[in-house]
């Protein structure tokens, strides 16, 4: 992974310098397992951990590797419960060409050289949208929930990409005790096509945030784990200025940022409402027209 080191942006309450390490999904799974097994963060996730989807940190590890489908059902079931909302242009046309699955019998006989009939996908004119999911949580949150999350951003995700292209990254962000500044860990998931198996494992374990994330943070801070607080030690700030702390280190011009929930979540508690709000923002759709 890349490792990138900024001065804080301004007015950070906790000035100091932001350490970004940034790459693939694969890459994030090799730097997490060099993390020693002696790590709080490693060495408490196991199968018996419910507060990490009893998911053990090798398991997780070797799933960011090679994708779990496990997750893509719930992301299924949130499409198909608002395919009302989701944009309805169509993202494939049939054309004519030399070549193609099926014959067009009129053209085959007009002596026309574009005799077959083809599907493509239509040219996307919207500009690229990057979504950046912050994957770590408030540790009172269960580990369903986060699943259940997870599930909603997906499919947010797949139903945006109907409409425009779509860069995704997830990871996460902390501060150690007595550190300044933040550590941020974040990995770009295939989106052309979409990965869907790594992406489903990624967004839906919790194994991946309070596991390797955390561990991978506190292994680059320099401290053994156990000690994470929330970026700059202000949570309400480091939601707040999300985008302009990561956009400096990766994203288009037009970035979705969904930060980490804390006590309560819209997407979990009003999913339905911000689903809608989200395909309206950054999909160009509207519900009403």
């Amino acid at each position: 992974m890349r490792n990138l080191t900024l001065p804080t942006i301004d007015d950070c309450p906790r000035s100091g310098r932001d350490t970004f390490l940034i790459g693939t999904m694969p890459e994030f799974a090799a730097r997490a397992d060099k993390v020693p097994h002696d790590f709080s963060s490693r060495r408490d996730c196991t199968s018996g951990s419910s507060w990490h989807g009893n998911v053990a940190y090798d398991v997780a590890v070797q799933d960011t590797r090679t994708g779990d489908l496990s997750g893509v059902p719930a992301s299924d079931a949130f499409l198909a419960k608002f395919e009302d909302l989701a944009p309805s242009r169509p993202a494939w046309e049939t054309v004519n060409d030399v070549v193609g699955a099926l014959p067009d019998v009129g053209a085959f006989l007009a002596g026309h050289p574009l005799a077959m009939r083809r599907r493509t996908r239509l040219a996307k004119e919207t500009a690229p949208l990057t979504i950046a999911v912050d994957l770590v949580s408030s540790g009172g949150i269960k580990a369903d929930l986060l699943r259940k999350r997870g599930a909603l951003i997906l499919a947010l995700v797949r139903a945006l990409s109907i409409s425009r292209p779509v860069e995704l990254w997830a990871g996460g962000s902390a501060t150690p005790d007595s550190k300044r500044g933040a550590w941020h860990v974040w990995f770009q998931i295939d989106t052309a096509p979409l990965d869907l198996a790594r992406a489903a494992h990624v967004m839906t374990c919790p194994a991946v945030s309070r596991g390797m994330i955390y561990a991978t943070i506190s292994h680059e801070a320099g401290t053994t784990g156990g000690d994470l607080h929330w970026p700059y030690h202000n949570n309400a700030w480091s939601r707040a200025n999300m985008r302009p702390v990561l956009s400096r280190a990766f994203g288009q011009a037009d970035m979705l940022t969904i930060a980490a929930p804390h006590a309560s979540d819209e997407l979990v508690n009003e999913p339905e409402a911000w689903f809608e709000r989200m395909l309206t923002q950054y999909g160009g759709f509207d519900n009403d027209a």
